[in-house]
């Protein structure tokens, strides 16, 4: 899972359960990604903190992976991003979390050719819901403050997430 999709989950308050019931996984570089913004004195730098800490407790694993990132990286897919596209690849892991919607379409013919699909971070609560982790009313409630508080409001995300929650 890379740093967007991380905080995005971090703010609606359901990364914790998430990772009690996903395994979540993410690279050294993103966890560097995350020192960094919790510099800022904001509500992504303490989504941030707070990530910082499930990975402190063992909540979510980190795997360090530094071959073959720079392969991947472009003006479009940042260092965090493209190693956590290595660590999908490598560990055979089918899906790959991440907010960031020019950097996946960037990935996208190499995610179809390695087998690995890309969501955004509203599929997770899709998935809390379809597992009856958290209802239909909190699913929309945060996707809802998710779109306002990522400032998705009219934009791709915005769509996909509304995608996500209300497909069957």
């Amino acid at each position: 899972m890379d740093t967007s999709a991380l905080i995005s989950l971090q703010m609606t308050g359901l990364l914790k359960i998430a990772s009690e019931n996903i395994d979540i996984v993410l690279t050294q570089l993103v966890v560097e990604e995350l020192k960094e913004l919790k510099q800022y004195n904001d509500q992504v730098g303490r989504a941030s903190e707070e990530v910082l800490h499930l990975t402190e407790s063992g909540s979510i694993n980190i795997i360090n992976i530094s071959k073959d990132v720079e392969d991947i990286q472009s003006s479009s897919v940042d260092e965090g991003e493209a190693s956590c596209f290595v660590l999908a690849k490598k560990n055979k892991i089918r899906n790959l979390v991440m907010d960031d919607i020019k950097a996946a379409s960037t990935l996208e013919e190499l995610a179809i050719k390695e087998g690995i699909r890309q969501r955004i971070s509203v599929a997770v609560i899709k998935e809390l819901l379809n597992e009856d982790i958290i209802s239909k009313e909190e699913a929309k409630r945060v996707v809802k403050e998710m779109i306002k508080d990522r400032g998705w409001k009219g934009g791709v995300l915005e769509v996909l997430a509304e995608e996500y929650l209300y497909a069957e």
